[in-house]
């Protein structure tokens, strides 16, 4: 026995010292891009040498290990194609470099085999893109709907291009900003594994399709924040604003903070959504359901008249049945007169969702359902405290409340608990390990209800000022230094 631990030790040893060799024998090159001084005949590996143009840059030839960085305050009109491939253990860095704003990229016109456009393409895997924008640029509109803007037109587009099991996944896109798509970000299908982390998507508007009333009903769709269709993924600590089209033909104007369809086993956790119509769509086809997603910690507040939290559906529905969605100590406030919390119909039943933990405050409905599901620890509210808990072959939990969460200041953005809540020690126990506000759970020994856990010290009649600040957490779109890019949003 002693002699087979030499021999793997020796091993061990030997491989660190191979692979430290290997990395002095292949340093990480990193390669600057610059839109006002840069030249494609430059080496691009100093920023005195960067080189000018997207092109260029698509061309690079990176390695694991290697960087890719765009100077802030430039903007550039095209696609940026992340095709590189790196290894969990080293992989490529594309981000920013300088101070001032975000490096822009907007109107990528390469039109696609499936008929959208992209500003970033990302087919590649190990891959860390950060610390860009993307935006798009007097798109079509319909001058008979508002103007409201048409296409498909993607921020950061995840793809799938051949079925090989890797490409388009393992990547992470954190610190990025998204506005004026039909979807800031789009995770397509087969993709999976990849991480959307503490970034901004906001007043995503563009329909997919807007059609007349008079030619066809019932067919327009799109904007969202997040179109997820692919497996694995997770989405977190990121800021949802305003993803609503302005305008629809034949329904109310639509819009997603995050939309999934034939997706499967996706975490949706500590994330903030502001004034989005909906935070969550799920759907399914017959041929790929949708199974096993979770919400957990996310606060979404919304003052858009029929704003609905998480709708999903039974296989009563051409879209469903959707499986397995867990929802757990999210914290929901709707003020609009005809908002609605959880939807579940077309045969809603305990293997479609579960609810613990959650505090819904909406205006029209709380909570609907047409046949029983798992619910428990939940707290239902409204405006004139009656709030309508609406299940048709059912009623709530004996350890679920009809009351007031007694937040500590709602109408400035302060959703922590008062002393006196009854949300306080009060809910389920959880596997979670921090909430919202990154605080160790659980406080009390017993788990609260809702997005953030009561502390004794805290001062809660300090507003958080989330509401229109454009993002809730620190202001970490100032960060330059690419080495500081896999701080854990979590310490």
């Amino acid at each position: 026995m002693r002699v087979k631990i030499i021999v793997l030790l020796i091993f061990f040893i030997s491989a660190v010292f191979i692979y430290r060799a290997w990395m002095v024998s292949n340093p990480s090159v990193t390669y600057y891009v610059d839109c006002e001084r840069g030249d494609d005949m430059n080496s691009g590996t100093l920023k005195s040498q960067a080189w000018r143009s997207l092109e260029k840059a698509n061309s690079a030839a990176l390695d694991p290990g290697d960087t890719l960085l765009f100077k802030r305050g430039c903007s550039w009109e095209g696609t940026l194609k992340a095709a590189w491939v790196g290894t969990a253990q080293r992989p490529i860095l594309i981000s920013s470099y300088e101070s001032g704003e975000l490096p822009i990229i907007q109107n990528g016109l390469e039109e696609l085999e499936d008929r959208y456009y992209n500003s970033v393409d990302i087919t590649g895997s190990y891959q860390t893109i950060s610390y860009l924008e993307t935006t798009i640029k007097n798109p079509p509109y319909d001058p008979n709907c508002k103007n409201n803007p048409i296409g498909f037109f993607v921020g950061f587009n995840f793809r799938n291009l051949t079925n090989s099991p890797n490409e388009g996944s393992y990547n992470t896109l954190q610190y990025v900003k998204a506005s004026g798509h039909t979807a800031g970000i789009h995770l397509s299908p087969i993709t999976h594994h990849n991480r959307i982390l503490r970034s901004t998507l906001s007043d995503n508007n563009v329909m997919s399709i807007l059609t007349p009333a008079a030619e066809k009903s019932n067919d327009d769709i799109g904007a969202w924040g997040i179109l997820l269709r692919g497996n694995d993924h997770e989405v977190a600590y990121n800021y949802f604003s305003n993803n609503r089209a302005l305008c629809a033909y034949d329904t109310p104007p639509q819009g997603n903070a995050i939309e999934l369809f034939e997706a499967s086993n996706n975490n949706i956790h500590h994330n903030i959504s502001v004034d989005d119509r909906v935070f969550s769509e799920l759907g399914s086809t017959k041929e790929r359901q949708s199974i096993g997603n979770v919400y957990a910690y996310n606060l979404v507040i919304s003052s858009v008249p029929d704003a609905h939290f998480l709708i999903t559906r039974g296989e009563g529905n051409d879209f469903g049945p959707v499986h397995q969605t867990r929802l757990n100590n999210n914290t929901v406030y709707f003020t609009g007169e005809d908002s609605e919390g959880i939807v579940c119909g077309a045969g809603c039943n305990g293997n479609l969702l579960s609810a613990m933990n959650n505090i819904i405050w909406a205006e029209k409905k709380t909570v609907f359902a047409d046949e029983p599901f798992a619910e428990s620890n939940n707290i239902y509210w409204s405006n004139d405290g009656k709030p309508l808990v609406q299940l048709l072959r059912s009623w709530i939990s004996s350890q679920s409340m009809v009351i007031d969460p007694e937040f500590a200041d709602p109408a400035n953005g302060n959703f922590h608990l008062k002393a006196t809540s009854p949300a306080i020690d009060t809910g389920a126990t959880m596997s979670w390990k921090k909430d919202l506000d990154c605080v160790s759970l659980p406080q009390g020994g017993i788990f609260d209800i809702g997005a953030y856990e009561y502390q004794d010290s805290m001062d809660t009649t300090t507003s958080m000022n989330m509401l229109g600040t454009g993002f809730p957490f620190p202001n970490i779109f100032t960060q330059d230094e690419p080495e500081a890019l896999f701080i854990p949003p979590c310490p």
